[in-house]
């Protein structure tokens, strides 16, 4: 049996790493992985996980990335109480806390100025620096 036989069979083998041992030769054969992992799939597949810049806002209104960026900085300041944030939305932008919109609507509902307002505020809360402010 020559070299390239011994590669046919091994071909139909499943195995990772293989050492063979001959009078005329030693081979030793490594597979790579046959199954690509791929990051991109990985993360599409994740519930809850979505990106602001894969969205498209609506002119005037606050823009998805705000949002995004909104929302975040609103769950590490009142963790799970949404009724917290969302009476601190209410007094940030006048409006009753009743008809203050669920965060799905916030992008066709909020404009840049008051989402612009919310932000502020939240920035000093959870004391995140800003440019020009120390």
């Amino acid at each position: 049996m020559n070299i390239l036989e011994i590669l046919r069979e091994l071909n139909d083998m499943d195995f990772s790493e293989i050492s063979i041992s001959a009078p005329d030769f030693n081979l030793k054969v490594k597979r790579k992985s046959p199954e690509k992992i791929v990051v991109q799939d990985m993360m599409e597949d994740m519930e809850g996980f979505s990106k602001a810049a894969d969205i498209q806002g609506v002119p005037g209104m606050a823009s998805p990335k705000q949002v995004k960026y909104a929302v975040d900085l609103m769950k590490r300041a009142f963790g799970d109480d949404d009724r917290e944030a969302f009476d601190f939305v209410a007094h940030m932008i006048g409006l009753p806390i009743q008809d203050v919109p669920e965060y799905e609507q916030w992008a066709t509902v909020i404009s840049q100025e008051d989402i612009g307002v919310n932000l502020d505020k939240l920035e000093v809360m959870c004391e995140i620096p800003k440019k020009g402010r120390r």
